[in-house]
């Protein structure tokens, strides 16, 4: 198998020969940033995952009292989760239930306090109702892109990160089966309405190629194609060096072609070509779906 130690001393042999902390820390960077080009290039099957969400019940025992202006929210006759600090936990107040904030800190078991500028405006209430809830989620940490919305096991559709935006602006909150998501670049996935029920939602992405840090790390990519790793790296060298780089940018584009066409064989189409070409098969069957359990 294909080391890091293997693939650094490629690049030595193809920049120079120092050793020195400069030149070795270049030559790491060459090596992953090689494999990271090659992972933005395509939806390679190599890199396709099987992920998982795991929806959070929302929260509402007891009830809250707040002062006008204030941004500490008190709870009575019930104890803040401790994951309500994380920056997933939103809260409505049954008073006001348009408004709705973020929560920045959890003080202690009965005070949590909004984010900045997040204030209460109305007159001072005690005894209220009120939903603490969670619609914000982290992805996998490799997450790079999901493989295909319309493929996913969810009960929701995807929009946009900006139609997403203006629904949930624009739809009060209001717990159920989302709707709608969106996936954001810090690798989170929002969903709305917020979810009411734990649910394990299963799917599959695209993610990054691991970084390799130890020489004895194993290439995260097909030994067979070892060849566009090969380009991958004299292009990244020579775009260091601003040497060959119209010839490095040719031998890297006809290799990426041929090893793109060795990869299509291996991958099942998209439900949206079969569904276009009026394929009988454009739909996936439930049996073969692997479903998210419900508790």
């Amino acid at each position: 198998m294909t080391t890091f130690a293997n693939l650094k001393t490629y690049a030595q042999d193809r920049y120079h020969d120092a050793t020195d902390t400069k030149a070795v820390r270049e030559i790491e960077r060459f090596v992953n940033d090689a494999f990271r080009r090659i992972a933005r290039e395509h939806d390679w099957s190599f890199y396709l995952k099987n992920g998982r969400v795991n929806t959070k019940v929302k929260y509402d025992t007891g009830t809250v009292a707040i002062n006008t202006g204030d941004s500490a929210l008190i709870l009575s006759g019930g104890t803040w989760p401790t994951d309500a600090a994380t920056g997933y936990a939103s809260i409505t107040i049954d008073s006001d239930t348009s408004i709705e904030f973020n929560v920045k800190t959890r003080t202690n078991g009965t005070q949590v306090i909004f984010e900045d500028g997040q204030v209460w405006i109305g007159s001072n209430v005690s005894g209220v109702d009120y939903d603490l809830y969670y619609y914000i989620y982290d992805l996998p940490t490799a997450f790079r892109k999901m493989y295909d919305h319309e493929s996913q096991d969810f009960f929701s559709t995807y929009l946009a990160p900006t139609e997403f935006e203006l629904y949930h602006l624009t739809n009060e909150a209001t717990g159920s089966d989302p709707i709608f998501y969106t996936i954001t670049q810090n690798k989170r996935i929002k969903l709305w309405p917020y979810p009411t029920r734990v649910y394990a939602m299963d799917f599959l992405y695209y993610r990054w190629p691991t970084v390799l840090t130890s020489d004895s790390d194993t290439m995260d990519w097909v030994e067979d194609w070892i060849d566009l790793a090969h380009r991958a790296i004299d292009l990244e060298i020579a775009i260091r060096e601003k040497k060959g780089i119209q010839e490095s940018v040719t031998m890297y584009s006809e290799t990426l072609a041929k090893t793109k066409a060795m990869d299509t064989g291996r991958q099942f189409s998209r439900r949206t070509l079969g569904i276009a070409a009026g394929h009988p098969g454009a739909t996936i069957p439930d049996v073969i779906l692997r479903r998210g359990s419900i508790t």
